[in-house]
């Protein structure tokens, strides 16, 4: 029996040293009233209590009071159990009111004869905080990525009233965003009611132009000196602390994120941090899912502009075979195929008449090597075996190193336009047939007159009249002249007037057997077109003025000159010299009063011109005439 009670103290003594030695807190308390009868000096030095404080305290003055419960259940036993044993974790405070997170280890022993409880505290704050903060990234994770894959803007910001609430432990938050006219408003919240957002509104409203810093926390608003009736709202709501940490994308602010507390907060550095990081997601989210947004809206607009294109337009890859990246379904329209028929651009050369198809190749090749953009026409044919005219026009596409990357066009179909200037040709050359066949008959009729003049000159004796028949003849050769050069010309407006003359003055010197050797003709005539209302008078004036020149300039085989100079001015007016070096008029003839019928024909011709004409007797007789073509005059 005495080596018994030698042995049972041998174990207490052995127990009583492990328990002072042991690193971690540890405590003996009572069963029943959990009174600590001992600690050892870990716990003296972790807690801040000394020996006799502790004695003096029972186990739940170490429990927070949200902890209370969890460890009386845990560490209440009956008084008959003497091997029971739990382990669980609580929250500790120490003396100067830090609280901290252990792992606690409870078992009963018998102490000294009494049943008791042994209880060893390990203080897991480390592992705890690196568990949280684990928690707390993996919560941050699951919030980008459910901010990543939400379609809708109003879902983000709920999605964000959700992580603050759980990453910052609390009840209230919200969003505020700015409207049109860049006042905040609330677009989520939880925990605010509407009378409170109201009056928030209303106050930033008032005061818009007061510039906000960037954070602002108030950890207790019982201190802020401000609007008493935002105060009596918060007090209503328990609003104790209050923080706003912007929403920034790059150097846009977005709105702002606000946390809201029921008991006054000390915001700790990794809280903070935790509210940035969540803004910063927050406003990346906001701007992709808005530039999502516009570029629907864009996308839309295009996408409607190329639907009611009367075309269609593509982009093809810059390689070998110049594969198409995007073509519009007009493509259909046009040819019948679908879109997706065409793979490249070059797989539509089997598609194009193959008379075009060299040119359907070369013009963009020369484009593009140029840098230029292109147009051409070429014909395709439909699914239906039909030709179809198109016109296409593009360019090429090079980045800032000079690499050519896309080929960018558009189709029109201009089978409609072609086949109405096919219409319009055709019928141009029948009216050119029928204008050539109008020339013809009005030349052959003149001709017909000019021979019944000569005609009936042979049957005349007076010679007077018969040189009056000659001149008229003259004149109508002159008329009938033009309407053969018309006939015979592709352009049934204009004829070529150095042409014209050259043949006019030819037929006047046969006409009055001019010799060669008696008079000459100096010709200097720039070639340029006239229409016929115009090239009717001035040959009529031409004619006379020769004839005038041949007739009276040079009595008696008398040797001379005439010359023939026309050409226009740089007010494109047309300008005519006729001149002799013959007699010339006589000093006392009044030209304005002479009677003949030439001249009375040449100021007349020249008033229908609109024209001036002068009259130059210091060496023979000089005409100088000057007129706008008509159709010129009358188009300005």
């Amino acid at each position: 029996m005495q080596e018994e009670n030698s042995t049972h103290k041998l174990q207490e003594e052995h127990y009583q040293i492990l328990f002072d030695k042991n690193p971690h807190p540890m405590w003996i308390c009572d069963v029943q009233t959990l009174a600590f009868l001992e600690v050892n000096e870990a716990a003296i030095a972790h807690y801040g209590y000394s020996r006799s404080e502790f004695l003096a305290m029972k186990v739940m003055d170490l429990q927070t009071s949200e902890h209370q419960v969890k460890i009386l259940q845990s560490i209440f036993t009956p008084q008959t159990s003497s091997d029971y044993s739990h382990s669980c974790q609580a929250k500790h405070r120490k003396k100067d009111g830090a609280i901290f997170d252990v792992e606690i280890d409870s078992h009963t022993l018998n102490w000294f004869g009494r049943l008791a409880i042994c209880i060893l505290a390990k203080d897991i704050s480390d592992r705890k905080s690196a568990e949280n903060a684990s928690q707390r990234v993996n919560q941050m994770y699951r919030l980008v990525a459910a901010f990543n894959q939400t379609g809708n803007i109003n879902e983000i910001y709920e999605i964000a009233i959700a992580g603050i609430t759980d990453l910052l432990n609390t009840k209230r938050c919200a969003i505020m965003i700015p409207d049109s006219t860049r006042i905040l408003k609330y677009i989520a919240s939880v925990g605010i009611d509407d009378s409170y957002r109201h009056a928030v509104e209303d106050y930033i409203s008032k005061s818009s132009d007061r510039q906000e810093p960037d954070t602002v926390i108030i950890p207790n608003l019982a201190e802020l000196l401000g609007d008493e009736g935002l105060a009596r709202m918060r007090d209503r709501m328990g609003i104790k602390a209050v923080a706003s940490f912007p929403i920034r994308y790059q150097k846009q602010k977005l709105g702002k994120i606000i946390v809201y507390y029921d008991t006054p907060h000390q915001f700790d550095e990794e809280e903070i941090q935790l509210a940035k990081a969540i803004a910063s997601y927050l406003s990346v989210s906001i701007t992709r899912k808005q530039t999502e947004l516009a570029l629907l809206a864009s996308e839309s607009r295009f996408r409607t502009l190329v639907d009611n294109l009367p075309g269609a337009i593509y982009r093809c890859y810059a390689d070998a075979q110049w594969t198409v990246l995007f073509l519009s379904d007009y493509t259909e329209m046009i040819s019948g195929y679908p879109a997706n028929t065409f793979k490249s651009r070059k797989g539509v050369i089997p598609y194009v008449f193959p008379e075009d198809r060299e040119k359907f190749i070369q013009i963009v090749e020369t484009a593009l090597a140029t840098k230029q953009t292109f147009e051409l026409e070429y014909r395709l044919i439909d699914v239906n075996g039909n030709i179809k005219w198109l016109y296409e026009k593009g360019q090429g596409f090079w980045d800032s190193f000079g690499n050519l990357l896309y080929l960018d066009g558009a189709l029109f179909d201009i089978s409609d336009r072609k086949a109405s200037e096919l219409k319009l040709q055709q019928s141009l050359q029948e009216k050119e047939v029928l204008l050539k066949e109008i020339h013809h008959r009005v030349k052959n009729n003149l001709q017909i007159v000019f021979g019944l003049l000569e005609l009936q000159s042979r049957s005349i004796n007076d010679q007077h009249i018969k040189v009056l028949f000659e001149e008229s003849q003259n004149r109508i050769h002159s008329m009938a002249l033009i309407h053969e050069m018309l006939y015979r010309s592709s352009n049934l407006s204009q004829i070529d007037f150095a042409t014209y003359l050259s043949d006019l003055l030819h037929s006047l010197a046969q006409s009055y057997n001019v010799d060669a050797q008696s008079i000459s003709f100096y010709i200097d005539v720039e070639v340029f077109s006239l229409n016929i209302e115009s090239a009717l008078p001035c040959g009529l004036i031409v004619n006379e003025l020769i004839t005038n020149a041949l007739k009276h300039a040079f009595p008696n085989q008398r040797i001379g000159n005439i010359k023939l100079i026309c050409h226009k001015n740089q007010e494109n007016r047309v300008c005519l010299t006729i001149g002799d070096d013959g007699i010339g008029l006589a000093k006392d003839i009044d030209v304005d009063k002479i009677t003949s019928l030439g001249l009375q024909l040449v100021y007349s011709l020249t008033k229908q011109l609109k024209g001036t004409i002068v009259i130059d007797r210091l060496e023979g007789t000089t005409f100088r005439l000057e007129f706008n073509e008509i159709a010129d005059r009358e188009d300005t």
